[in-house]
């Protein structure tokens, strides 16, 4: 037989077998011969020749096939090694920033998984062994409480709907008996570290009065103990916690654990009401732990002069709004700065800002990592708040500061960094929260709550974008006089 030979033609692009139709019709005149064959037992060995031939003529196709395949992509090849030396430079620096990356989505998953569970031991101090039962158990804990979308308000909101489930779970189970309950310890001061190093500024006066409302888990019928792992804080000046009164309640006996102890109350939300009594930087800290353990923390009303003008109306064109956020109290009860912001405003436009990340000299407390993001790697190398608070005050000048819940809190830490060096704050403030309050048009929720009713974006807990918020929310407030 005569061998086939295949012609082609190659460029960029194509390759064709230019013979085709040539070699259609001698395959035709050869394969003929084998459309009237019909084997049978006695003709194998005619079979098995038939075999051997129409392989070979196969082959001698393919063969030239893979010949001009090699041949068309040896080019190829070469480039790709070519293109491969320079992607291998690239993947070098790029590994090791996703590399970085997914260490530090560990690690902030971790952090939010400790301050969940934090949480979750603080709603359940009255269930003893069954709390870490449940906590280790398959179903309970939700992965997607650690995504970076779900935020502090929608896993708390998803964690108490489980447990409260569990534990109604627990008390449709009679054969289920309950650990031994600890005997109920009494309430104890916790007394707030006021630095020695600090002076107060004048005109603030010692001793004044301020009252908030604590959200907590009290039930009917049950004592409530001190929060589990709080430890006593140091100070020369407590401030005094007295309950007032206690949120309304219906008159609805308790419900019952199996063994008729009453249901635990870290299982139900509710409130109290209590008033505060302390300096001023007693009061600022003593609310500062409030919030590091869950409590959530309203304003109701305030007797507490920090020596500041207060802008009563939304009635001015040109401010500076302002955000600060903390470590949270360490063990001994103190807090630092860790990020400044400030947003000039001028006739409702952006003028200039200011931000600043600072190293406080301390760990960040999970919770104010949970609520901002900030971790203690980002501050590392950071200008200390001594270094920044002059070029911080110069920005402002004599504007008037603006902010959510800065009354309390911002302008007390911005107050109390400037004392330390020698400066002093005491510009005029135009308070969001408290126009509020005053008016009548308080929103829940905080300021993400406020932002969705007002129609705003809210982009999250870090300063400068609290700050622009902040500003975005004047402008709105100011529209509406």
């Amino acid at each position: 037989m005569d061998e086939l030979q295949l012609i082609t033609r190659q460029q960029p692009g194509m390759v064709a077998v230019e013979n085709v139709e040539e070699l259609k019709d001698r395959l035709s005149g050869i394969l003929a011969r084998y459309d009237t064959i019909v084997y049978s037992e006695d003709s194998l060995k005619a079979a098995q020749a038939d075999k051997r031939e129409l392989t070979k003529l196969r082959k001698q196709i393919e063969e030239q096939c893979n010949a001009v395949k090699t041949a068309y992509l040896a080019p190829y090849e070469a480039f790709e090694k070519q293109v491969k030396v320079l992607l291998d430079m690239v993947d070098g620096p790029l590994n090791a920033a996703k590399r970085f990356i997914q260490e530090m989505d560990k690690r902030e998953k971790e952090a939010k998984k400790e301050v969940i569970r934090a949480y979750f031991l603080s709603r359940t101090s009255d269930l003893g062994e069954w709390a870490e039962a449940l906590w280790n158990s398959s179903n309970f804990f939700d992965p997607r409480w650690l995504n970076k979308g779900t935020t502090m308000l929608m896993w708390r909101d998803s964690l108490d709907k489980k447990l409260k489930a569990a534990v109604a779970g627990l008390r449709r189970t009679p054969i289920l008996e309950a650990p031994a309950a600890p005997s109920p310890k009494p309430a104890e001061t916790m007394p707030v570290q006021q630095r020695p190093s600090v002076q107060p500024m004048a005109p603030r006066p010692q001793g004044p009065q301020a009252a908030a409302a604590l959200s907590s888990q009290p039930i009917p019928g049950h004592q409530q103990g001190p929060v589990p792992g709080a430890q006593p804080v140091p100070g020369p000046q407590p401030a005094s916690v007295q309950a007032s009164q206690s949120a309304p309640v219906a008159e609805t006996p308790p419900e019952q654990h199996p063994v008729g102890r009453p249901f635990p109350a870290a299982v139900v939300r509710g409130a109290q009401i209590v008033r505060l009594t302390g300096t001023g930087q007693q009061l600022v800290r003593a609310l500062e732990l409030a919030e590091s353990v869950g409590v959530t923390v309203d304003e109701l009303e305030e007797e507490l002069n920090w020596g500041f003008p207060e802008r009563q109306q939304p009635d001015f064109r040109d401010y500076t709004a302002i955000s600060v956020k903390t470590t949270g109290p360490d063990a001994a009860g103190k807090v630092e700065i860790v990020e400044i912001s400030a947003v000039r405003m001028r006739d409702g436009l952006i003028q200039d800002k200011r931000k600043s990340l600072l190293q406080p000299g301390q760990k960040m407390h999970p919770m104010a990592t949970m609520e901002t993001g900030i971790t203690d790697e980002m501050l590392e190398g950071m200008p200390t708040i001594a270094q920044k608070i002059g070029p911080f005050l110069e920005f402002i000048g004599d504007d008037i500061v603006v902010g959510y819940r800065i009354a309390r809190r911002d302008l007390f830490y911005i107050g109390e960094a400037a004392a330390r060096v020698g400066l002093t704050f005491t510009n005029p403030f135009f308070d969001i929260a408290r126009y509020l309050q005053r008016t009548g048009k308080s929103v829940p929720g905080g300021l993400e709550g406020l932002a969705e009713r007002m129609n705003l974006r809210f982009e999250g807990h870090r300063a400068i974008k609290e700050a622009r918020l902040a500003a975005n929310l004047y402008e709105k407030l100011k529209s509406r006089q």
